[in-house]
C-alpha cells in the first residue's frame, strides 16, 4: 500500500480516537453532574471559575486572537470547579461558532435580577435559529453537524450544572448584529438588597 495511503488511514485512526476520547470524557462528565447525589455545598467564586476557564482555554483564545472581557463576577452556593466547567463550555463553544470574518468577541457581565444574579454570556459569533433555543441544551443535539466538530454533551453539561446549583440557563441566538447570548439565572449566597455588585 502506497505511504500517503497509510498516512491518511492513520490520520482518520487518530481523528476517530479523538472524537471517541472525548465523547468518553464529556459522558463522564455529564453522568458526575447529572447523578450526584445531592447539589453541591459550598461557596463557588464565579470570577475565579471564569478565570480558570480562560487560563484552559488560552491557546484557543490566542489561536483566534479573542477578545474577552467580562465584569467582576459575585459568589455564589455551589462548587467553583464545576462553574469553570460550565464557563469552559460556554466560552468553547463561542470561539468554535465564530464569524470567520471577525475576531470573536466575548463579554461576560452580570446585573441583579429578581432577587438573583443574572449572568449573561454573549459572542459576536454565527448565532442559531432561535426555535432551537431550547433544544440546543439537550444530550447529543448539535445544530451544525458537519462543519463544527463535537460530541453534543457540552451545553447538556452546562444544563445541568446549572440546574444543581439552583439555577436556570437559557440562550438568544439572534442578536442585533449577530451573535448569541447565553443566560444564567443562580441564587445568591444573601438577599441582593443587601449585596453590592462586585
Amino acid at each position: 500500500m502506497p505511504r500517503e495511503k497509510l498516512n491518511q488511514y492513520s490520520g482518520f485512526i487518530h481523528q476517530a480516537v479523538a472524537r471517541m476520547e472525548a465523547l468518553i470524557r464529556d459522558l463522564l462528565t455529564f453522568s458526575h453532574a447529572a447523578h450526584a447525589p445531592q447539589a453541591p455545598a459550598g461557596v463557588a467564586d464565579l470570577s475565579l471559575s471564569l478565570a480558570e476557564a480562560l487560563s484552559l482555554l488560552k491557546n484557543d483564545i490566542d489561536a483566534n486572537a479573542a477578545v474577552i472581557t467580562a465584569d467582576s463576577l459575585p459568589m455564589v452556593p455551589g462548587d467553583t470547579s464545576q462553574m469553570t466547567h460550565m464557563f469552559q463550555n460556554l466560552i468553547s463553544n463561542a470561539l468554535k461558532y465564530r464569524n470567520k470574518e471577525v475576531p470573536p468577541q466575548i463579554r461576560v457581565s452580570v446585573e441583579p435580577a429578581g432577587g438573583r444574579w443574572l449572568i449573561s454570556v454573549l459572542d459576536n459569533g454565527i448565532g442559531f435559529d432561535q426555535r432551537y433555543a431550547d433544544r440546543i441544551f439537550g444530550l447529543f443535539k448539535r445544530l451544525h453537524t458537519r462543519e463544527y466538530p463535537g460530541t453534543g454533551l457540552g451545553l447538556a453539561i452546562c444544563k445541568r450544572i446549572v440546574e444543581r446549583h439552583g439555577g436556570r440557563i437559557w440562550a438568544d441566538g439572534c442578536l442585533p448584529g449577530g451573535g448569541a447570548a447565553f443566560y444564567l439565572s443562580l441564587p445568591p449566597i444573601r438577599p441582593l438588597e443587601n449585596v453590592l455588585l462586585p
